[in-house]
C-alpha cells in the first residue's frame, strides 16, 4: 500500500508541476506570433477605463503593465483576478484563459486611445479612457 501511495504522490506532483509550466508559459508576454508589439506601444494602453453609464451593462476596467512586457486587465473593483492581453493585432487583444473575451481599443483623430470596448460574441460594453 505504502509504494502505490508514493506512486500516486508522484503522479500528482508531475501533474501538478505540469499544469503551473503550462500556466506560467501561457502567462509569457503580450506579443504573439500573430502580432508583436513593442515595450514602448504597450504604456499606451495602460490607464483606467471607466464603463459608459449609458449601456445596459458594464463595469470599470484597469490595463496595467507587469514587467515590460506583459499588459493586463482586471476589472477596477478587483472582482476578477489579472489576466494577460494577448495581441492579435494593433489595438485588439484577447484575454488569456477567458474563452474568447477580448478588448479592442479605440483611438481619437490624434491616435490617443480614448476607450476600450469589451466584447464576447455579440455582446459588448465599452468604457470610457479617464485622463
Amino acid at each position: 500500500m505504502n509504494k502505490h501511495h508514493n506512486k500516486l504522490q508522484a503522479s500528482i506532483l508531475v501533474l501538478l508541476f505540469s499544469a503551473i509550466s503550462n500556466f506560467l508559459a501561457a502567462q509569457g508576454s503580450t506579443s504573439t506570433s500573430a502580432y508583436k508589439i513593442s515595450k514602448e506601444s504597450l504604456k499606451e494602453y495602460v490607464g483606467q477605463y471607466n464603463f459608459d453609464q449609458k449601456a445596459e451593462m458594464g463595469f470599470d476596467v484597469t490595463v496595467s503593465l507587469d514587467g515590460n512586457t506583459r499588459l493586463m486587465a482586471q476589472p477596477t473593483d478587483k472582482s476578477q483576478p489579472l489576466t494577460l492581453l494577448a495581441a492579435l493585432e494593433k489595438d485588439s487583444f484577447e484575454l488569456v484563459g477567458t474563452n474568447g473575451l477580448r478588448i479592442a481599443f479605440t483611438r481619437n483623430e490624434k491616435g490617443k486611445i480614448v476607450s476600450l470596448k469589451l466584447y464576447r460574441g455579440d455582446q459588448s460594453f465599452t468604457a470610457l479612457r479617464k485622463d
